[in-house]
């Protein structure tokens, strides 16, 4: 990190020194990292693996989870699975399941849990610490023209707020199984969690959606309490001319993370060279 005075000379560094910084389209800054050495601790590391179409693909961790965006403000950006059942496949799947670590939460802000069909009932189920949690949505039509194109609001299309707190949740889908005429346009019951700004519904979606929508994941430096009690730890991770503060409200990590100091750009997590 450096005076901003003098960056315009200089490619500040985002990575330790010898470490990759993209994998593929993504750029890698630390605290993360793609190998050994190059991350802050195990929650982030980002396998990037080179046997996808021989195009380098960037995973959370061990997981079939792709990330495609990293900020230094603290979250995440991944690509979900759309859970998918439909009524006249005797093989499918009625429930799909997401994990994000025990250091990340699932953005509550940012995210919806999503239900489309109309025939269909949707469930997310969960934990914050030890409570369990459970909730749920139905939409609902009887034709095509019932939906509203840019509208959840039950015709089509349902959508929930997600609590704070989230690390793990499991989907549901399901059909009423009602003997009314809407498979030929709703042939499959869809649930997913999106973030909001990626997700405007339309009648296609009850024919036809993507496998993967963008969810947004919340990200901090956990584990050594918030900035006062981290201050005295010897692996605080904010380093010279950085500042701690607490992730805002819409970030429900918990944790910490650090900023440049006023008057001073780079990334914060690194030792200045």
């Amino acid at each position: 990190m450096v005076a901003n005075a003098t960056t315009h000379e200089l490619a500040l560094p985002n990575t330790k020194p010898g470490c990759p910084k993209k994998c593929g389209e993504l750029d890698v800054p630390y605290p993360f990292g793609t190998k050994d050495g190059c991350f802050l601790s195990e929650e982030f590391f980002i396998t990037c693996n080179n046997t996808h179409n021989n195009h380098p693909t960037p995973f959370w961790g061990n997981s079939n989870v792709t990330v495609t965006n990293i900020t230094m403000e603290g979250q995440l950006q991944i690509q979900s699975f759309v859970l998918k059942n439909c009524y006249n496949e005797t093989i499918g799947y009625t429930s799909a399941h997401l994990y994000v670590g025990d250091k990340a939460t699932i953005s509550a802000t940012q995210n919806k849990f999503t239900i489309i069909g109309c025939d269909t009932y949707g469930y997310i189920r969960g934990k914050i610490g030890d409570k369990k949690y459970i909730a749920g949505c139905i939409p609902w039509c009887e034709r095509l023209g019932d939906v509203t194109n840019g509208s959840c609001s039950g015709f089509g299309c349902c959508q929930i707020d997600i609590p704070n707190g989230l690390k793990e949740i499991t989907i549901e889908a399901n059909s009423f199984n009602e003997p009314r005429n809407v498979s030929q346009f709703n042939p499959c019951s869809y649930a997913f969690v999106v973030e909001n700004s990626q997700f405007h519904f339309h009648s296609s979606n009850l024919s036809s959606i993507k496998d993967k929508v963008p969810t947004a994941v919340d990200w901090a430096i956990t584990g050594q309490g918030k900035c006062e009690e981290a201050r005295k730890n010897p692996s605080y991770a904010c380093k010279e001319n950085a500042l701690c503060y607490e992730p805002a409200a819409n970030n429900s990590a918990g944790g910490y993370l650090c900023k440049c100091k006023e008057g001073y750009e780079g990334n914060p997590y690194l030792i200045p060279l």
